[in-house]
């Protein structure tokens, strides 16, 4: 068996230290970060949207990215689509019944390599109805921030099917807003 140099045991030490130093508990910091989709309205157009009331926690550790965790809750109620009156009718009885399901969440189950990609795996539910939902990431950080805080950032962009989870009706005017949305993802976290 080889010795190693003592420069490189030095090396390996260092990474490690600064590996865990790195490792923790994330919150996400809502003013740097946006949850928002993009539905076809009359299969002609894309109508953007997003939630501005959401919260959250990570769980990273650079020496082992593959363990990434992550639970977030978003309020429908914060549903803003640059419409007052628009914003009102997808949080009726028709869409998301914001008043009996006030909550969409979504909860990490595993982390799956797809090559040089990270893949959430997690249950997602919206409207009282769960499934599981695939996350490719685009994972950056940690750096540090402000006040000499850890600071982690993740992006994803999905789409799932709304009639999936409930979200609509058979109604003719249900029918101007497509199933499929694009939910597009951005987060910046702090380490607590």
């Amino acid at each position: 068996m080889k010795r190693l140099s003592v420069g490189l045991i030095g090396w390996l030490l260092a990474a490690a230290l600064a590996g865990s130093a790195a490792a923790g508990t994330y919150t996400i910091d809502p003013v740097h970060s946006c949850i928002g989709f993009r539905v076809t309205h009359l299969g002609i157009a894309k109508v953007r949207g997003q939630f501005n009331e959401f919260a959250g926690k990570v769980e990273f550790d650079p020496a082992a990215p593959d363990a990434f965790k992550a639970q977030a809750t978003i309020q429908v109620a914060s549903i803003d689509t640059a419409s007052a009156m628009r914003d009102n009718h997808v949080k009726g009885e028709d869409f998301f019944h914001a008043a009996k399901f006030p909550e969409i969440t979504f909860v990490t189950r595993k982390v799956e390599k797809q090559g040089d990609q990270l893949v959430l795996v997690g249950t997602f539910t919206m409207r009282g109805v769960s499934k599981e939902l695939r996350l490719p990431l685009a994972l950056e950080g940690p750096v540090t921030g402000p006040q000499d805080r850890k600071r982690i950032g993740f992006s994803t962009v999905v789409k799932i099917n709304r009639r999936d989870f409930g979200v609509g009706s058979d109604k003719p005017t249900d029918k101007l807003v497509g199933n499929e949305v694009e939910l597009n993802i951005d987060v910046e976290a702090v380490e607590d």
